[in-house]
């Protein structure tokens, strides 16, 4: 009986990465999320992209090469990371990087971390990062609303691609922008087991984005798949990878 269900747990988690539920989870996911978005724009554009959450910078290093004319803008809380990135991206001069965090709030927070410049590093007290692992320490960091950054950074009134990696802080970044989510073409954002102890369900970004004029897309293995109504299906665990494209700019 117990090799049953195994085998059916199998297939239940092999048919949800088909459906890009989980598949975040894998590192080439990465290649997928530059690939699907850069379907929006021509290669010559020059974008305006932000990297919230940049970790070790291989989104942006990624997004850098399929996007040659963009100026793109990566935000880290961690300073040791930080540090990383001047060194890492030091002959690019159309990035740049922030040694800040992206919220709600603009104050002084708690960035909790399982190990010092830790990709699973969070503004919230994680109690379930994994097998044999948790929050063992914090830095204190500034934090600011992506309204005030923008305004402090950005002389470009549109932002082509805001791309959100922050471990169940997403939502409060979103609120964060104010009404310069007007003019933001994109969004992608990440959704997974960080948002249960953030305490928030994927129907707060169906939420909204629907109030904001946002269309909401699946990051898939084999392409974007449009969430056309919520469904409580959605509201899975599994790391996963969403684009929120702007219709007041694609048809």
């Amino acid at each position: 009986m117990r090799l049953i269900i195994n085998i059916l747990y199998f297939f239940e988690w092999f048919f949800s990465i088909l459906q890009g539920k989980g598949f975040a989870g894998f590192s080439c996911s990465l290649n997928f999320e530059v690939k699907y978005i850069s379907k929006f724009f021509k290669n010559n554009d020059k974008l305006i992209v932000i990297d919230v959450g940049g970790n070790k910078g291989n989104f942006s290093h990624i997004a850098a090469r399929n996007f040659k004319n963009a100026e793109i803008y990566i935000i880290e809380p961690s300073l040791l990371n930080f540090k990383f990135l001047k060194k890492r991206f030091i002959n690019y001069e159309n990035i740049f990087i922030t040694n800040v965090a992206i919220s709600n709030k603009n104050k002084n927070l708690k960035l909790f971390y399982d190990f010092k410049g830790s990709p699973l590093a969070s503004l919230s007290k994680r109690l379930f990062i994994g097998s044999n692992r948790k929050m063992i320490g914090y830095e204190v960091v500034k934090s600011m609303t992506l309204y005030k950054y923008i305004n402090e950074n950005i002389k470009k009134k549109t932002i082509d691609i805001i791309k959100l990696d922050t471990e169940g802080n997403e939502l409060n970044c979103l609120i964060g922008l104010l009404e310069k989510i007007k003019n933001v073409k994109l969004i992608q954002f990440e959704f997974g087991g960080c948002n249960i102890d953030s305490r928030v369900f994927f129907k707060d970004f169906w939420i909204f984005f629907k109030k904001k004029n946002f269309s909401i897309y699946r990051i898939g293995p084999f392409g974007l798949i449009k969430l056309v109504n919520y469904s409580e299906s959605y509201e899975n665990f599994l790391t996963t990878n969403y684009i929120a494209k702007n219709n007041k700019f694609f048809k």
